[in-house]
Protein backbone atom coordinates (compact mmCIF):
# COMPACT_ATOMS: atom_id res chain seq x y z
CA UNK A 1 0.00 0.00 0.00
CA UNK A 2 1.39 3.72 -0.67
CA UNK A 3 1.22 6.78 1.50
CA UNK A 4 -1.51 8.03 -0.45
CA UNK A 5 -3.76 5.14 -0.68
CA UNK A 6 -6.66 5.00 2.53
CA UNK A 7 -8.13 2.04 4.43
CA UNK A 8 -11.51 2.49 5.61
CA UNK A 9 -11.66 2.86 9.25
CA UNK A 10 -13.22 0.19 11.13
CA UNK A 11 -15.47 1.14 13.97
CA UNK A 12 -18.02 -0.45 16.62
CA UNK A 13 -19.83 1.36 18.11
CA UNK A 14 -22.10 0.05 21.13
CA UNK A 15 -24.54 1.61 23.43
CA UNK A 16 -28.36 2.29 23.23
CA UNK A 17 -30.29 1.36 20.20
CA UNK A 18 -33.39 3.47 19.71
CA UNK A 19 -35.51 3.95 16.43
CA UNK A 20 -36.89 7.60 16.19
CA UNK A 21 -40.43 8.17 14.89
CA UNK A 22 -41.83 11.38 13.66
CA UNK A 23 -45.19 11.63 13.23
CA UNK A 24 -45.86 14.68 10.72
CA UNK A 25 -49.35 15.98 10.18
CA UNK A 26 -51.22 19.69 10.83
CA UNK A 27 -52.99 20.51 13.50
CA UNK A 28 -57.10 19.62 12.90
CA UNK A 29 -59.15 21.59 15.04
CA UNK A 30 -58.95 21.70 19.04
CA UNK A 31 -59.28 18.82 20.80
CA UNK A 32 -62.53 18.29 22.88
CA UNK A 33 -61.48 15.71 25.44
CA UNK A 34 -58.77 18.22 27.03
CA UNK A 35 -56.58 21.32 26.74
CA UNK A 36 -54.63 20.82 23.54
CA UNK A 37 -54.74 20.32 19.46
CA UNK A 38 -55.72 17.26 17.28
CA UNK A 39 -53.04 16.72 15.00
CA UNK A 40 -53.73 14.79 11.53
CA UNK A 41 -51.21 12.61 10.70
CA UNK A 42 -49.76 12.39 6.81
CA UNK A 43 -46.97 10.42 7.17
CA UNK A 44 -44.43 8.74 9.90
CA UNK A 45 -40.96 8.99 9.48
CA UNK A 46 -38.29 6.42 10.78
CA UNK A 47 -35.02 6.85 11.90
CA UNK A 48 -32.27 5.49 13.43
CA UNK A 49 -31.82 7.03 17.16
CA UNK A 50 -28.98 7.00 19.76
CA UNK A 51 -26.56 4.53 19.31
CA UNK A 52 -27.68 3.77 16.12
CA UNK A 53 -28.05 7.44 14.96
CA UNK A 54 -24.53 7.26 15.63
CA UNK A 55 -23.64 4.18 13.74
CA UNK A 56 -25.31 5.29 10.66
CA UNK A 57 -23.51 8.37 10.56
CA UNK A 58 -20.04 6.73 11.05
CA UNK A 59 -21.06 4.73 7.81
CA UNK A 60 -21.91 7.48 5.92
CA UNK A 61 -18.14 9.34 6.70
CA UNK A 62 -16.94 6.27 4.75
CA UNK A 63 -16.16 3.95 7.95
CA UNK A 64 -16.67 0.30 8.21
CA UNK A 65 -19.43 -0.03 11.24
CA UNK A 66 -20.25 -2.50 13.11
CA UNK A 67 -23.16 -1.81 15.41
CA UNK A 68 -23.65 -3.56 19.03
CA UNK A 69 -27.03 -3.50 21.15
CA UNK A 70 -30.40 -4.62 22.07
CA UNK A 71 -33.20 -4.73 20.33
CA UNK A 72 -36.85 -6.04 20.87
CA UNK A 73 -38.29 -8.60 19.07
CA UNK A 74 -41.06 -6.59 17.50
CA UNK A 75 -42.03 -4.89 14.42
CA UNK A 76 -40.09 -1.43 15.91
CA UNK A 77 -36.58 -3.71 15.64
CA UNK A 78 -37.17 -4.94 12.29
CA UNK A 79 -37.72 -1.63 11.21
CA UNK A 80 -34.72 -0.30 12.78
CA UNK A 81 -32.33 -3.67 11.01
CA UNK A 82 -33.86 -2.78 7.85
CA UNK A 83 -32.92 1.34 8.23
CA UNK A 84 -29.06 -0.06 9.27
CA UNK A 85 -29.22 -2.41 6.64
CA UNK A 86 -29.66 0.14 4.13
CA UNK A 87 -26.76 2.52 5.16
CA UNK A 88 -24.36 -0.81 5.36
CA UNK A 89 -24.20 -1.10 9.37
CA UNK A 90 -23.22 -4.15 10.19
CA UNK A 91 -25.24 -5.76 13.12
CA UNK A 92 -24.24 -7.29 16.22
CA UNK A 93 -27.79 -7.47 17.82
CA UNK A 94 -29.21 -9.17 21.10
CA UNK A 95 -32.67 -9.50 19.75
CA UNK A 96 -34.46 -9.81 23.14
CA UNK A 97 -38.13 -11.46 23.45
CA UNK A 98 -38.96 -10.09 26.96
CA UNK A 99 -38.04 -6.18 26.24
CA UNK A 100 -39.56 -3.77 23.37
CA UNK A 101 -37.14 -1.97 21.27
CA UNK A 102 -36.78 1.64 22.58
CA UNK A 103 -38.66 3.63 20.69
CA UNK A 104 -39.04 7.64 20.72
CA UNK A 105 -42.02 8.86 19.09
CA UNK A 106 -42.44 12.62 18.38
CA UNK A 107 -44.86 15.03 16.71
CA UNK A 108 -43.78 17.71 13.61
CA UNK A 109 -46.66 20.36 12.97
CA UNK A 110 -46.36 22.80 10.01
CA UNK A 111 -42.39 21.87 10.05
CA UNK A 112 -42.20 22.30 13.97
CA UNK A 113 -40.98 19.75 16.49
CA UNK A 114 -43.94 19.96 19.36
CA UNK A 115 -42.67 19.37 22.81
CA UNK A 116 -44.92 16.00 23.11
CA UNK A 117 -42.94 12.96 22.97
CA UNK A 118 -43.96 9.51 24.11
CA UNK A 119 -41.72 6.52 24.60
CA UNK A 120 -41.48 3.23 24.57
CA UNK A 121 -38.93 1.37 26.63
CA UNK A 122 -37.50 -1.02 29.35
CA UNK A 123 -35.04 0.74 31.85
CA UNK A 124 -34.21 -2.90 33.24
CA UNK A 125 -30.79 -4.37 33.00
CA UNK A 126 -30.35 -6.87 30.20
CA UNK A 127 -29.68 -10.57 31.27
CA UNK A 128 -26.42 -11.69 31.55
CA UNK A 129 -26.60 -13.84 28.06
CA UNK A 130 -27.11 -11.04 26.46
CA UNK A 131 -23.90 -9.45 27.96
CA UNK A 132 -21.99 -12.38 27.26
CA UNK A 133 -23.20 -11.80 23.62
CA UNK A 134 -22.06 -8.26 23.12
CA UNK A 135 -19.22 -8.81 24.82
CA UNK A 136 -18.24 -11.26 22.39
CA UNK A 137 -18.65 -8.71 19.04
CA UNK A 138 -15.71 -8.65 16.85
CA UNK A 139 -13.66 -4.59 17.92
CA UNK A 140 -12.91 -2.13 15.18
CA UNK A 141 -9.90 0.45 14.91
CA UNK A 142 -11.70 2.25 17.45
CA UNK A 143 -14.86 1.54 20.05
CA UNK A 144 -17.43 3.90 20.35
CA UNK A 145 -19.32 3.82 23.03
CA UNK A 146 -22.70 5.99 23.29
CA UNK A 147 -24.84 6.68 26.20
CA UNK A 148 -28.33 8.29 25.62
Amino acid sequence: MTACQKTKPRITVAGDIMLDRYFVGDVERLNPEAPGVVIRVDREDLRPGGAASVAMIASSLGADVTLAGVVGSDVPGSQLQSLLKEHDVALHLWIAEDRPTTTKNRFIVRGQLRPDRFDCETTSEIGGDAVAYLAACPLGDVLLIQDY
